[in-house]
């Protein structure tokens, strides 16, 4: 039988780590890069369709899918269309949808596109699905 100080220094422990990686994620979060009109355009060469809105909802699903499991991957690490490979790798393991995949692809191929100075016309070539 577990004795009262035992359960309550397991509980100030549990409590402890949930605050630490609060502070990890959100830290993690705080690095990576808002989506800018810039990005939009970029995006909308290779994705008509795709607006700022979709890519503030890909870096929060990036953030809320990923910086669970590890630490998050800043979109200048890689080039834009190597992005779709890793995002696609990661897709059972965080549990993300197909919708879910396409918008956190272009957040991270739209930034790292900024990051590395990538043209808007850029549009020969191939996109990242």
């Amino acid at each position: 039988m577990i004795g009262a100080d035992t359960m309550h220094r397991l509980r100030r422990e549990w409590w402890l780590g949930l605050a630490t990686a609060s502070v990890v994620v959100a830290g993690c979060a705080a690095a990576l890069v808002h989506p800018t009109a810039q990005d939009a355009r970029w995006a909308a060469v290779r994705w008509p369709e795709t607006t700022l809105a979709d890519l503030q909802h890909g870096r929060a699903l990036y953030v809320q899918k990923c910086a669970g499991c590890h630490n998050l991957h800043l979109p200048e690490e890689f080039a834009p269309e190597e992005w779709a490979g890793y995002v696609s790798y990661m897709v059972a393991d965080a549990k993300i949808t197909p919708e879910e995949q396409l918008v956190i692809t272009r957040f991270l191929a739209s930034a790292s596109a900024r990051t590395r100075d990538v043209q808007s016309d850029d549009a020969h070539r191939p996109a990242a699905r």
